[in-house]
């Protein structure tokens, strides 16, 4: 087993009833006529909800809906629900902003802590959206990063070298899947220390 350091403040992107209800407002304001299994799709609930998710915003007087027949209905936005759905959206930029500072705080303590103890070369495992954060995090901490995506293909990646105790391995805000699990092993053989960052939970 790899090493495990944990933090309290580690946020990763959760999603949330919020951005539901804001996905599920945009879905009906750019397709009117969009069947409850399409919804559901672009949302990313069950067909089975979609209903109650609809009448709880008729109630609240955000969308109404026109049944032109037993098939088609068109659904629309009121003047309360667009401009709930302008809010939602600022909320959003808002957090995204946040969560970008947050990100780049959170992977920058991780590299110092590395970096303090000893290690120059870090082999980083995480999701795509995650590259730059730690490569900018990254400057003047004297730490050489190689930051390789999770779901790469491990057979295509080449078998590590010698351990000369400056290498260590950070699993960061990734799930990882087989390739990934392979690699780790393959270092964890060479004696090279890994650290999981597991996911933040909701």
């Amino acid at each position: 087993m790899g090493n495990r350091m944990t933090k309290d403040d580690h946020h990763l992107y959760q999603p949330s009833a919020l951005l539901k209800e804001m996905n599920l407002l945009s879905v009906l304001r750019q397709d009117p006529f969009a069947s409850q299994k399409t919804i559901a799709s672009k949302v990313g609930c069950s067909v089975s909800s979609i209903h109650g998710y609809l009448h709880d915003l008729e109630q609240r007087g955000l969308v109404r809906f026109n049944r032109h027949s037993s098939h088609k209905v068109e659904y629309f936005l009121t003047p309360q629900g667009l401009e709930h759905l302008n809010e939602l959206q600022g909320l959003l930029l808002e957090e995204g902003a946040r969560l970008h500072k947050q990100m780049l705080e959170h992977v920058a303590e991780v590299i110092h802590r590395v970096a303090l103890e000893g290690f120059s070369d870090l082999m980083v495992i995480a999701d795509p959206d995650v590259r730059d954060f730690v490569h900018r995090a990254a400057k003047g901490t004297g730490v050489e990063i190689h930051v390789i995506e999770s779901g790469f293909d491990s057979e295509a990646t080449d078998a590590p070298g010698s351990n000369n105790g400056s290498r260590a391995v950070v699993v960061l805000g990734a799930q990882t899947d087989g390739g990934s699990e392979r690699l780790i092993s393959r270092y964890e053989e060479q004696g090279v220390p890994v650290y999981r960052i597991p996911p933040a939970t909701p």
